[in-house]
């Protein structure tokens, strides 16, 4: 069963992983190529290495922007589309009560977010959880072990639609 890790722990891996200044973003499209849901030409579905919920999905745009005013239409279109097969997919494979899609972030790179556009696709279990909640990591995040990722990456892309 994944576990949840606090805040700090997971902003000390960040930071371990990370150099300082560089987009998150960018760095999650350069390194982490094992949870890759579906590559575009513009966009690129991941499971999130630091999820406030199992199961979340980011969807980022694959050139740095960091406003919707620099988004190509072409663009807009495949970021919707994958941002709708990805909640499909969680909706299938894990049944959860509802999905959560946010596009967050910050206007300048933090530990824990960046101002490269991108999308969260967080699946909510509990019906005391709320957008207040969820879009923090207050409470912690979940990690699991490379069994859990493998069955939870498996099972998202195997309802991939």
């Amino acid at each position: 069963m994944p576990q949840l890790i606090t805040r700090q722990e997971a902003i000390s891996k960040i930071e371990k992983e990370i150099p300082r200044g560089e987009c998150l973003a960018c760095h999650i499209l350069k390194e982490q190529t094992k949870h890759i849901l579906k590559k575009g030409k513009y966009t690129t579905t991941l499971l999130s290495e630091y999820p406030r919920c199992w199961g979340q999905v980011i969807v980022i745009a694959n050139r740095h922007i960091t406003s919707f005013t620099e988004l190509k239409p072409e663009e807009w279109n495949e970021l919707s589309q994958h941002i709708l097969s990805a909640t499909t997919a969680i909706e299938k494979a894990l049944t959860p009560l509802r999905c959560y899609v946010a596009a967050t972030g910050a206007h300048e790179n933090m530990v824990s977010t960046t101002p490269h556009l991108h999308f969260n696709i967080v699946p909510i279990y509990n019906k005391t959880d709320k957008p207040a909640t969820i879009f923090t990591w207050g409470k912690g995040l979940y990690s699991g072990t490379n069994e859990e990722w493998a069955a939870l990456y498996k099972n998202l892309k195997t309802a991939w639609v």
